[in-house]
């Protein structure tokens, strides 16, 4: 994807409101039904991860090392797209003070 279409898919989102909790919530839970059903391999999930990467890349303000900041965001969609099994907590910053 250029960076011309990820601008564009990012304003459409953002216009349609798909930024939830429950959205995302939904996409974790789609993906572990398309991989039980068997109708999702590892190369469309990669697609789908770096959609997610992209988006967040483009959405996010300049930051020092883009680099390691992109690392940073597959390493935690790798955890959250654990699927159904049990590898501890889906998010590496439960229970951690925001602030």
């Amino acid at each position: 994807m250029t960076p011309t279409e990820a601008r564009e898919r990012h304003e459409c989102l953002s216009f349609l409101g798909l930024r939830a909790h429950a959205t995302s919530s939904a996409l974790v839970q789609l993906r572990q039904e398309l991989v039980a059903a068997n109708l999702l391999d590892a190369a469309a999930m990669a697609r789908i991860k770096e959609a997610i990467c992209g988006e967040i890349s483009v959405s996010t303000p300049h930051v020092h090392a883009p680099a390691e900041f992109e690392a940073s965001i597959r390493n935690r969609l790798d955890t959250i797209f654990i699927g159904a099994q049990d590898r501890g907590t889906a998010c590496p910053l439960a229970g951690r003070n925001p602030g």
